[in-house]
């Protein structure tokens, strides 16, 4: 950053250019912020019970707390599935999870306590409590678990929220800053499951009232907040939709994409009687091209050909990025793709083998926000950060249009010891029952924008175990101690494994060999 510096003191660097690089500086050095943490209840020192006579002896106060049952600060009693977060401000952060609850965060205003972060499970620096919440005992709240959260984009103040869940519905619901509630007014009974649902974000749409929900049924259906009833619903698919995103891009604020289990991947036009105009092949490095633009080429005639692919398996995200210029998709096949928005080219950028993805949902990367992507042209500078489906609690920092692996953000508390090698030879590798619904699987990740606390960027995440988990800029000095001692642990299995082989050999060799009277 110095060099940056430097060069946009002698006019070297327009400031363009210095805002960019200190943007990929800020997104680049996020980590763990073990202070800061989010629960229902905060456990202080006063509400601990004491311990024994029997726990006197115990070296270390989370040994007692272990031995205690205490419970452990908890976002929700259950897995956190989604997030949302005003667009706006920043200040508002909602959650939905597999308890079906639904709550409010003021982020803002945490309760600043005393203490050590080697001890934030019962008393971390930071904490924020639910501003609201909406639990299943209400009798117009969700009965089932979550499955997409979010926060009417168009509001100067965030007062709407919207959710789907596995009770079939979509339910609108008011936030009532003044008595600090969450109030249902609304709920859109839907044909099926619902995956996810979609608004469109441009502050130019002509229409930001619709909202395009992907359930199992292959039909896509558009929801009128204005008439509280369902408009149309959009023809393509033939089996669950689970992802839609609508285009950011000014240009073409009718675009719609949908992504389905059977790897088909649909962009309509929803003015249209039949909406989808194409699809996206895997196949395809050139992508619809006019006829005049490269004549020594051929592009794609049909726009639309109902036996492309995206991707081999179920496509579980659809996201565009911040400008509109690219799709990202990931599927089933354990590969994401990015592709050209205009053309429906397949860019060809290769992720490396460690992605992972099982899930059957939505489930989708964190891009670069908008005035952090990088240049003009597109090229350079963009991030994707993908929550690896392993169990590990690995989070993969990519350069988006590149492929290449920056670096590996750990979460912290993930025994990884419980996520084993399969058997010799297979280098296959399984995670424990219990280890899926632990700290290892991170279900949601959204970005915080213009936050008041450190550099401005701050990243949140839901997990497995019921906590959110906070992320911000840094120095990135405690992930690049983190890889040390990784791959040092890693040597030490490699010498032990070459160890173990070496042993059994010379035991075959001295072994006596058995003799038959």
């Amino acid at each position: 950053m110095n060099s940056y510096l430097l060069a946009q003191r002698f006019g070297r660097l327009s400031p363009q250019a210095f805002q960019r690089a200190q943007n990929e500086q800020l997104i680049q050095t996020i980590e763990p912020d073990p202070d800061i943490a989010f629960a229902i209840k905060t456990a202080v020192a006063s509400d601990l019970p004491q311990p024994s006579s029997t726990q006197r002896n115990l070296s270390s106060v989370r040994d007692v707390q272990a031995s205690s049952a205490i419970p452990e600060v908890r976002a929700h009693k259950a897995s956190v599935n989604v997030l949302a977060i005003d667009q706006q401000a920043g200040r508002c952060l909602i959650s939905g999870g597999t308890d079906a609850s639904i709550r409010l965060w003021d982020l803002e205003t945490p309760n600043l306590t005393t203490g050590s972060s080697s001890d934030f499970l019962t008393n971390p620096t930071a904490t924020y409590n639910p501003a609201a919440s909406l639990l299943r005992s209400h009798p117009s709240s969700h009965t089932h678990s979550l499955t997409s959260l979010s926060l009417y984009p168009h509001d100067p103040t965030p007062t709407t929220i919207l959710s789907t869940s596995h009770d079939n519905t979509l339910k609108v619901t008011l936030i009532r800053p003044s008595s600090h509630t969450l109030s249902p007014i609304h709920s859109f009974p839907l044909p099926s499951t619902p995956h996810a649902h979609s608004l469109p974000t441009s502050p130019t749409t002509p229409h930001p009232h619709l909202i395009a929900v992907g359930t199992s049924h292959p039909l896509l259906p558009l929801l009128d907040l204005r008439t509280g009833s369902s408009t149309h619903s959009l023809p393509g698919h033939t089996s669950a939709i689970l992802s839609v995103a609508w285009s950011p891009s000014p240009s073409s604020p009718h675009t719609l994409a949908s992504s389905s289990a059977s790897g088909l991947v649909l962009l309509h036009d929803i003015r249209r009687a039949n909406s989808a105009y194409a699809t996206l092949d895997a196949e395809d490095a050139i992508g619809v091209l006019p006829p005049a633009h490269t004549p020594e080429y051929a592009g794609r005639e049909p726009l639309l050909d109902w036996n492309a692919r995206a991707h081999s398996g179920p496509v579980t995200g659809i996201v565009f990025t911040a400008s509109g210029r690219q799709i990202v998709t990931c599927g089933h096949d354990q590969r994401i793709r990015v592709w050209d928005a205009a053309t429906g080219r397949n860019e060809l950028v290769h992720f490396g083998p460690r992605v992972r993805n099982q899930r059957y949902g939505e489930f989708k990367p964190l891009l670069s926000p908008a005035g952090f992507e990088g240049s003009r042209s597109g090229r350079g500078g963009e991030t994707m950060l993908w929550a690896n489906d392993d169990a590990k609690g690995e989070i993969l920092e990519f350069d988006l249009l590149e492929g290449s692996l920056r670096r590996v953000l750990r979460v912290p508390g993930v025994d990884r010891s419980n996520v084993k090698v399969g058997g010799r030879g297979k280098g296959r590798q399984v995670a424990r029952p219990e280890r899926m619904l632990g700290a290892g699987m991170t279900n949601t990740m959204i970005w915080r924008m213009n936050a008041g606390s450190g550099a401005g960027v701050e990243m949140y995440s839901g997990h497995g175990d019921g906590r959110i988990r906070a992320w911000v800029s840094g120095s990135g000095a405690a992930e690049e101690d983190e890889d040390a001692r990784e791959r040092e642990a890693e040597e030490e299995a490699r010498r032990k494994r070459k160890r173990d082989v070496l042993g059994e050999l010379v035991e075959g060799l001295t072994k006596k060999p058995v003799t038959f009277g």
